[in-house]
């Protein structure tokens, strides 16, 4: 969750990676992982979906 949370400040894969202290390779296999948990294709969708569950619980 917080992978997605960050990613939901537009930040990129690299700094993801910088801000969390892991490789980028990391930020992409939880990527991956979460769009598959979270039933979506891509980034944009992953905001969309942490936007409309999880966001207002922050």
């Amino acid at each position: 969750l917080e992978i997605l949370e960050i990613l939901s400040q537009g930040y990129s894969n690299r700094k993801i990676a910088a801000k969390l202290e892991i490789s980028n390779n990391t930020v992409k296999f939880h990527l991956k992982n979460l769009y598959v948990k979270v039933q979506v294709d891509n980034r944009i969708q992953a905001v969309a979906f942490y936007n409309q569950f999880y966001k207002e619980e922050v």
